[in-house]
Order: structure tokens, then C-alpha cells, then sequence
């Protein structure tokens, strides 16, 4: 889609159904964040996928101390791996920074 349309488009799909509500985001420093992802145009215009956090985002999922069955916690952990794993995009230094990142953040 032009970029000149999006807008456009917006209200269109807004007025479809006023129970449904949709917004619009522009790209900021050629990268766009959309559920939990992040991603970037890169300068031959190809894609690169990142994990994306708000800044207000705390790292805190699931503590190790409490009542929940172990399983659950190994989920949380298995999760986020596999999210790193499979989110990223192949570049290898983007996949080594965010398992490092969860590593650090589960050990918290």
C-alpha cells in the first residue's frame, strides 16, 4: 500500500464496524513494533525481525518461589527461549543478544 494511504485506509476499516477499533503506527528510524515484535528495515531494504519491550516492560514473568506447579515455570522458560529462537531473524549476533538478555532476566 502507498504510505500516502494508510490513513485512509484506517478510517475505512474503522468504519466497517464502530465496535472494532484500529489504529495507525508510522515507521520510526525505518522500524516498526507490532506484537512484541520489532521490526527493521535494513539499508538493501530487507526485514530483520527483533524482539521488541516497551520501556516499561519489567522482565518479570513468573517467580520461581511461587505456588505454581513446576511445569508452569519450565514453560515460562522453554517459552521465552523459543521465542528467541524462532522470532529472530537468522541474523546470529540478534539471536545470541536476546538469549542473553532472557537468560539475564531469568535469573532474576
Amino acid at each position: 500500500m502507498d504510505r500516502g494511504h494508510a490513513q485512509e485506509f484506517t478510517e475505512h476499516l474503522k468504519s466497517i464496524d464502530p465496535e472494532i477499533h484500529f489504529t495507525f503506527e508510522s515507521e520510526v528510524d525505518n522500524s516498526l513494533a507490532f506484537l512484541d515484535t520489532k521490526t527493521i528495515r535494513t539499508g538493501d531494504s530487507s526485514l530483520k525481525i527483533k524482539i521488541y519491550r516497551k520501556l516499561t516492560h519489567t522482565d518479570q514473568d513468573l517467580n520461581w518461589q511461587s505456588n505454581h506447579p513446576v511445569q508452569h515455570k519450565r514453560g515460562v522458560v522453554s517459552s521465552l527461549h523459543h521465542r528467541a529462537e524462532s522470532v529472530v531473524t537468522e541474523d546470529a549476533e540478534d539471536k545470541k543478544e536476546e538469549l542473553a538478555h532472557v537468560d539475564l532476566a531469568l535469573q532474576i
